[in-house]
This record gives C-alpha cells, sequence and structure tokens, in this order.
C-alpha cells in the first residue's frame, strides 16, 4: 500500500535531539491506547537486513474515504548504501468488521501498474503487491507490499526500490510475517515494548505539528549517539515524541522522551552519566544549578540549535531519573535562552506530575507552546 504523501524531509529520528522526522501533519490519536497499538507492531532494526537506519516513525493524516479508521502509523527505515526504504504501517480500526472493509478500500486504489496475489498472513485478507508506483515527486519506485488484517488492524511491509527496479518480494513477506506476530502479541495482551509509555507523556501536541513518535529500541538509541555498550543499552523501553511549533514544521521544537531501566539505579547511573553517554551539542554548557525536587539525578544544558535557515535559536534540556525511568525534555529553538529554559522547566513539572499519576495536563510554556 504506496504512501501518496510525500514523508521524509531528514534522514534522523532521535531521543534528545528535536528533528524533522516526517514531512507531514501528524493527526496523533486521543487514546493513548490506540497510540501504543499501533506504534508496538512496526518493524525495528533487529528485525531488518544489516545496513538499515530508522529514518522516522509518526503518525499520519487519516485516508480519505476509509470509515472506521481510527489511527494511520508508519515507520521508516533506509540502506544508505542503496537507497532501499523498509516502510512498515498500522492502520487501526474500531471493530474487526471495520478492518476487513477498510483493507479493500485501501487496497481498492492501488495503481494500476502493481499486480496483486494473495498470502496467508493475519486472520483475515492478505496480499502482496508487486510492481511500480510513482511518488509525490513524480519518481518511478519499485514496490514489493505485502498488507493483510490482523483483527482490528491492517498492517503492512514494503520494501522500496528508488530506481524504479522491483524488490524481492520474499523479503517483504518475511519481514510482513514478523509484523504479524508482533501484531498477534499485542492483541493477545504480550507486547515487546511497554504499552503504557504513550499515557506517561503529557499532551502537548495541540497546535503542532508531530515530526516523530514512536518506539525505539537500545540499539537504535545507541546508533543515533554513537556509543556501543553504554548505559543506553540496557534501556527496557523507549517512546520519543517531538512536536514542532513553527510555520511548517519549524521551530520551536519540544521533544519528550521517556525509558524505562530495569532498576531505578540504572536509571540515575544514566543520567550521571549523560557528559559521556551523549554527544556534545553546539556550544553545549551543562548547567551547574540545575535541581529538581522529586528526582534522582537529573542534569541540564544550554545549547544552540541550526534549523534550516534560522542560524541560530537557542536550547534548553533537561534529562532527570525518577525511580526506574529516565525523561527527557528537549525544547529547542527558542526566541532566547531565558524562554527555552522557562519553557523546559514547566514542561517538566507537568511531565514529573504525569508520569507519578498525578494527572496529565497540557503543560504551559510561554513562547515555545502557542496558548
Amino acid at each position: 500500500m504506496r504512501i501518496r504523501s510525500k514523508l521524509l524531509t531528514t534522514a534522523a529520528a532521535a531521543i534528545l535531539i528535536p528533528v524533522m522526522g516526517m514531512g507531514v501533519s501528524a493527526q496523533v490519536p486521543e487514546s493513548s491506547d490506540v497510540q501504543a497499538q499501533a506504534a508496538a507492531i512496526t518493524l525495528t532494526t533487529n528485525d531488518l537486513p544489516t545496513g538499515f537506519s530508522l529514518v522516522g516513525e509518526t503518525f499520519l493524516p487519516l485516508p480519505d474515504g476509509v470509515a472506521g479508521a481510527t489511527s494511520h502509523y508508519v515507520s521508516v527505515y533506509t540502506n544508505i548504501s542503496s537507497g532501499q526504504q523498509i516502510r512498515s504501517y498500522v492502520y487501526t480500526f474500531g471493530s474487526a468488521d471495520q478492518a476487513a472493509a477498510g483493507f479493500d478500500a485501501l487496497e481498492g486504489s492501488e495503481a494500476d501498474t502493481l499486480s496483486d496475489q494473495e498470502l496467508q498472513l493475519g486472520s483475515g485478507k492478505a496480499e502482496i503487491s508487486t510492481g511500480t508506483y510513482q511518488d509525490a515527486d513524480g519518481n518511478v519506485i519499485g514496490t514489493a507490499d505485502a498488507t493483510f488484517v490482523r483483527g482490528t488492524a491492517v498492517i503492512g511491509v514494503a520494501v522500496d526500490n528508488p530506481d524504479g527496479s522491483v524488490p524481492d518480494a520474499q523479503l517483504a513477506q518475511d519481514l510482513a510475517g514478523i509484523a504479524d506476530a508482533r501484531a498477534g502479541a499485542v492483541e493477545g495482551g504480550s507486547a515487546s515494548v511497554d504499552l503504557t509509555l504513550p499515557a506517561r507523556l503529557v499532551p502537548f501536541a495541540q497546535n503542532g505539528v508531530v515530526t516523530q513518535a514512536g518506539y525505539l529500541s537500545a540499539a537504535e538509541s545507541e546508533v543515533i549517539y554513537g556509543t556501543q555498550g553504554s548505559g543506553l543499552s540496557s534501556a527496557t523501553n523507549i517512546y520519543v515524541q517531538t512536536v514542532a511549533f513553527g510555520e511548517g514544521g519549524s521551530a520551536p521544537r519540544v521533544t519528550i522522551g521517556v525509558s524505562t531501566y530495569a532498576s531505578a539505579s540504572d536509571a540515575k547511573a544514566v543520567v550521571e552519566g549523560a557528559d559521556q553517554i551523549f554527544l556534545p551539542l553546539s556550544d553545549q554548557q551543562k548547567v551547574d544549578d540545575a535541581t529538581l525536587d522529586g528526582s534522582d539525578a537529573v542534569v541540564a544544558y544550554r545549547y544552540t540549535s541550526r534549523d534550516g535557515s534560522i542560524a541560530q535559536r537557542e536550547s534548553y534540556r533537561i534529562i532527570f531519573a525518577q525511580g526506574d525511568t529516565v525523561t527527557v525534555v528537549d525544547v529547542q529553538g527558542a526566541e532566547n535562552s531565558d524562554v527555552a529554559r522557562s519553557a523546559a522547566e514547566s514542561i517538566v513539572g507537568s511531565q514529573q506530575t504525569c508520569q507519578s499519576g498525578g494527572g496529565c495536563e497540557a503543560p504551559a510554556a510561554s513562547g515555545v507552546i502557542p496558548g
């Protein structure tokens, strides 16, 4: 199932660094349960052939003319050497009947340059589409795209070749089998990730553009930061969301990342070792007087952001441990240092309350998040 929108604007996604992962306005479902279900099904680096790196993952607008859809999620990886991309995607629905009808509607709108073959996957209809399609820029893309119904979701994996050649259909089928097994685990209540993490982020997407949202593996986080065998490798779950509040998805941006560890001591060690674990950002300065009541450890940094045509913008990052959880709040591209710090501290206060079960209220961050 091809994605008609022009999705990708930069090849990066991160736990601590706000990025432009996807170039379209996301439509994030209000239900954190739906968010978790969709994001938990898609593939990770560990599932893919060697040489693939995460480009980005987020929610996309709901498809037109498809009744009952509650979310549309995509995760994209690319092979730097060949340019080949692997997309895994999920459409969630309110019921199994709606998912079955949604499959027909989505597959029925494919290009006539694609041919279909039935598959044995999921709990309902399944097929693989091979051939070519044109992307939003008019480029001819060769694709092998396996799509199937599992319960209340339509799920797929597409392997795309930018040179127009048709990729190995068996690879798409094999990867779709992995996604099917993962979807079955989510459906059966035995997901490999913590499905409560999306609910532990304060609601901060309103009036902004969500450019990254989803789970990361510990291995992916280490690749992003150029580390190996660091404290990051012991993370058991990671969920990250980035929202841009400037025009067209530009700065200011806010990233909140929540990661859990096997113990409170492991989480505390990550924060205390942040200087060594994370590569320094441009003009980074550690804040000597950073304190945070209720946390086990906290560090904060000022740094300079460079965002497209914007030469320099002030940014602020707070990393804190609270029990077995490490949380990062990153405000990038504020008007000045005081605005960035004030916004980050305000968001952290709301985030702490949310994580401790005291209610998840949208944060007030003047000068960054529109009121």
